[in-house]
């Protein structure tokens, strides 16, 4: 699936509209509030990911290939399995990832699934 994707083979794709990101919670650091963390065992991958922009194919050269931020882009099984369950236990640190760099005012770098 990803090889047909970078060679360009879109219309074979069944895809969804691409998940809109959560706004990241505001927390006062400086005065110890601590983030909220959900229950991890019972959120979906979707949920892992609440802070992490999602792009299609359409948008992918858009936001991958823009050359005034850094990107990381955060592939993933979608289908059940041992795959998916990999993809679940990587997901919480590529969504601690944005919200930490939006904590952090970092503007540079771009996540998205």
């Amino acid at each position: 699936l990803i090889q047909r994707f970078f060679q360009g083979d879109f219309e074979s794709l069944n895809e969804v509209k691409a998940a809109t990101p959560e706004p990241i919670p505001r927390r006062n650091i400086e005065a110890g509030e601590r983030r909220n963390v959900p229950e991890l065992e019972k959120l979906s991958l979707q949920e892992r990911l609440r802070f992490v922009e999602g792009i299609t194919s359409r948008e992918f050269d858009d936001v991958v290939m823009d050359s005034s931020k850094d990107v990381v882009v955060f592939f993933y099984s979608s289908a059940e399995g041992p795959p998916h369950e990999a993809c679940k236990q990587v997901a919480i640190f590529v969504n601690r990832c944005a919200e930490r760099f939006s904590e952090l005012g970092i503007s540079s770098v771009r996540l998205a699934m």
